[in-house]
């Protein structure tokens, strides 16, 4: 039994790297699939949370408005999106320390959606760089990944008519955001 969870698990790291790497194919050549429907833009960064929560032991923190935050997004590639941020947190973050993951309201046209770690952080000229392709921050060393994770997330934040940010201190973490229109 533990010899076939570690195989299923094996083979959903290797079916995701290959969508992964078909979406990069998809996203230069500019024809990366969307399907925007009208949405609460709670409920999707609550079906993140607890999509990436399943299995995992993890410390996330969800910060979400009373308000609804009514967007026009692909939802499954919002989760895509904040799933990235997620993993990425995890991975740098120290053992134990809480991911924050919040959405709120910009102003009268826009919400936002950060993920806020305490890991390392990033430096000023990796900030700058951290969104393109088969980037990986000087943190990266040691752990798997090929940089097109957040290449990707940019990819279909941007698709979206929505903006892709990070904020960060080396050495104090790193908050990922992105801003999507209401309405």
């Amino acid at each position: 039994p533990a010899d076939l969870a570690f195989a299923r698990a094996q083979v959903r790291r290797l079916a995701a790297l290959v969508d992964d790497l078909l979406d990069l194919t998809r996203a230069d050549l500019g024809e990366l699939p969307f399907r925007p429907r009208a949405v609460d833009l709670r409920a999707v960064v609550t079906e993140a949370v607890e999509t990436f929560k399943r299995g995992r032991s993890a410390a996330v923190t969800l910060e979400l408005p009373d308000a609804p935050l009514l967007v026009s997004v692909d939802a499954g590639r919002i989760v895509q999106v904040l799933i990235n941020f997620l993993e990425n947190a995890i991975r740098y973050s120290p053992v134990g320390l809480p991911i924050v993951v919040a959405a709120m309201r910009v102003d009268a046209t826009a919400a936002r959606i950060e993920v806020r770690d305490r890991g390392p952080g990033l430096g000023v000229d990796e900030q700058r760089q951290i969104f393109g392709r088969f980037v990986r921050g000087a943190a990266a060393e040691g752990t798997s990944g090929l940089g097109i994770g957040l290449y990707l997330c940019r990819a279909i934040v941007e698709r979206q008519g929505g903006t892709i940010g990070v904020d960060s201190v080396a050495g104090a973490g790193a908050t990922f955001w992105i801003e999507l229109r209401l309405g």
